[in-house]
């Protein structure tokens, strides 16, 4: 073998680590994560390992099947890049990435190697300083407002806990479900808030909820009041208009925004936001400094990594299917645990941040709005708020896709890590009422703390295609959400009108109380159409027939 040969050979057997490594370059470059720890060099170790037992089967094959071998190194590389493209742009592109390479090794034979590796390791060396990386948060400040604020105006703070399931929600065939709907009443009653026992949201899709909430509205209409910015899996959504912020900013508030990086609420030009912080729910940065070891952290990395590869998904179905098949958790096979958003981590950090800066104050013609990603999926804290020690006890709300999302047991496990993250979640709240009380602006400040819908472990999803599945529980577990307020004129105590968040927040802003109507919510159908029906959760069992309404 001459040395040439022998160059271009070892060069075969490297050049498919070195694809699969350009990705993960880039995404962790992007989200800022530092390579000098353990966690990155481990993870960066088994990709690179897999890619060189790649590269050796091509060894074995010939050179047409090296030249395979890195074309499909390439394109799953390509395919995991695109993260956030839509799913026929991705596939395309990434057997088009196969393609082109298959002709090029046809044409440059040996060439294909030799200089691949070369420009794949500039790419990976380079790469970690084309850009400064994601900001884990971000504050930015009006500089367009003047004068000071009104001290004639009790601060507003306003807390909207997403996934924060209502009391009637909770299901009370758990013992700790009992337990969970007895501590939450107790604990607002004795803060001397009014709790809407039977509050309910009438969508189950948080963009749906949230911007009808904050314009008192009921759009029978997707994404209405909003646009996204940049990609739509990814892309932040702007909210364009809020009709809330409008209110408050008309009676001489200023108001400050603590949200995530899912929705914009400072946008809307004809509101006095003084002040807004943005975190990012997705980013891998949030899981650096998490009390978990370096293989944890390492795995974590990876799903996040590969959590919108098609690939990847297909994949875990295929494993799980398999799994399934040689028999469930009684198989000698372990589980494929994936665990892609810790969304909850730095909403708790945000919470505290929160509860800081009201203690410091001062309040007093202020708004204080929080859209916290807590006690959102996925599961990672218990009661006390520590983190759960055993990364395969982190949970989502579904175990599935399709009609069925949840087997009776599976919801039961589920609700057992969402019922401690909601307890941790009270506690943290309480933060923020002993931060107001700190600041001597408790007695007559607004407070009002909800959620935007249910907790989402359904057994079958709220799609219109599903209807006939729907149970109660179904219903409850998808759009029963929290209401309580705290406002002077307001009667303490608990409230077991069925009511819509979006109706309730008039509570605010003028005082007034929802008009009695009959209960319904919207089911998602097809194109995002809209399919209003009753909300069998305070009504009985809805009739077969749903209505459509135009877009």
């Amino acid at each position: 073998m001459t040395g040439s040969n022998a160059n271009a050979r070892g060069s075969a057997v490297i050049a498919p680590g070195l694809a699969l490594l350009v990705p993960v370059v880039v995404f962790t470059g992007h989200n800022g994560y530092p390579w000098l720890r353990w966690e990155m060099l481990l993870l960066t170790a088994v990709i690179f390992t897999s890619g060189l037992v790649l590269g050796c089967v091509g060894l074995a094959t010939g050179l047409r099947g090296r030249v395979v071998v890195l074309a499909t190194a390439v394109a799953l590389a390509t395919e995991l890049h695109l993260m956030g493209t839509a799913k026929a742009t991705k596939l395309g592109l990434a057997l088009t990435a196969f393609v082109v390479v298959v002709v090029i090794g046809y044409v440059a034979r040996e060439r294909l190697f030799r200089v691949g590796v070369p420009v794949l390791a500039v790419v990976i060396l380079t790469t970690p300083f084309a850009e400064p990386g994601l900001a884990l948060i971000t504050e930015t400040t009006s500089a367009t407002l003047s004068g000071s604020e009104r001290q004639d105006l009790a601060p507003v703070v306003h807390l909207l806990l997403d996934e924060q399931c209502g009391i009637d929600g909770i299901p009370d065939e758990l013992e700790s479900g009992r337990h969970l709907r007895t501590a939450l009443t107790d604990f607002y009653v004795a803060h001397d808030f009014a709790l809407y026992t039977h509050a309910y949201s009438r969508y189950y899709d948080s963009h749906n909820a949230i911007a009808n909430v904050l314009n008192l509205s009921s759009l029978a209409q997707d994404s209405g009041y909003q646009r996204v910015e940049g990609d739509a899996q990814t892309g932040t959504r702007v909210l364009e208009e809020n009709a809330y912020f409008r209110r408050l900013t008309a009676a001489g508030y200023r108001i400050r925004t603590y949200q995530s990086s899912y929705m914009d609420f400072s946008r809307d030009p004809e509101t006095h936001v003084e002040y807004a912080l943005t975190y990012q729910i997705n980013a891998i940065g949030n899981l650096k400094n998490l009390a978990v070891s370096a293989p944890q952290k390492a795995g974590l990395i990876f799903d996040s990594f590969t959590y919108a590869s098609q690939v990847f998904r297909f994949l875990r179905r295929t494993y799980a299917g398999l799994r399934t098949a040689a028999g469930g958790s009684d198989s000698a096979l372990p589980a494929w645990t994936s665990v892609a958003k810790v969304v909850a981590v730095p909403a708790v950090a945000t919470l505290a941040r929160l509860a800081a800066d009201i203690a410091k104050g001062p309040n007093r013609g202020k708004v204080y709005f929080a859209h916290l990603t807590l006690p959102h999926y996925y599961y990672v804290y218990d009661e006390r708020c520590a983190l759960w020690p055993e990364l395969d006890s982190w949970m989502g709300r579904r175990a599935g896709r399709g009609r069925t999302e949840n087997s009776p047991e599976q919801r039961r496990e589920r609700y057992e890590k969402y019922i401690a993250q909601s307890t941790c979640a009270k506690s943290l709240v309480e933060s923020v009422f002993v931060a107001l009380r700190q600041a001597g602006d408790w007695e007559d400040a607004i407070v009002v703390v909800h959620g935007d819908h249910g907790s989402r472990i359904n057994q079958h999803p709220p799609l219109a295609r599903y209807r006939q599945l729907l149970t109660r529980s179904d219903y409850r577990d998808a759009f029963a959400t929290l209401f309580a307020i705290k406002k002077p004129g307001i009667v303490a105590g608990t409230n077991d009108t069925p009511a819509a968040v979006q109706d309730l927040l008039h509570l605010v802003v003028d005082g007034g109380n929802p008009a009695p109507a009959a209960p319904y919510v919207f089911l998602r159908g097809k194109r995002g159409a809209l399919q209003r029906v009753p909300f069998p959760g305070v009504e009985p069992e809805p009739s077969s027939t749903a209505t459509a309404i135009p877009q």
